[in-house]
């Protein structure tokens, strides 16, 4: 089982994210999409209680280092994936998989 979790700013620009993530990636699966500001120590801790063993797919914007530092807390995470496609850089999402630390 995959959770998928779409970070960016904005509803509108995260909804618009959200289908083309879902259709460019062929993702089968539950996405969530939350803003930075709701990607909380505490929101981890709740989840990974919950559901320990499991992968984690995460899509953020290049700029967000505040967000990923939080994620690296938590997970380990692969190196990134880029889109192979020309995004411009405000809409360009990156790619981390990763699974929860042990």
């Amino acid at each position: 089982d995959t959770r998928v979790y779409i970070i960016t700013p904005g509803n509108d620009f995260m909804e618009f994210n959200a289908h083309i993530c879902i259709r460019f990636f062929d993702l089968r699966l539950g996405v969530r999409a939350l803003l930075p500001r709701e990607v909380t120590l505490r929101q981890w801790r709740v989840t990974i209680g919950r559901i320990p063993d499991t992968d984690y797919v995460f899509f953020l914007r290049r700029q967000d280092g505040a967000t990923l530092t939080l994620l690296q807390r938590f997970f380990e995470l692969e190196p990134p994936q880029s889109s192979p496609r020309d995004i411009p850089d405000p809409y360009h999402l990156l790619r981390y998989e990763g699974r929860v630390r042990p």
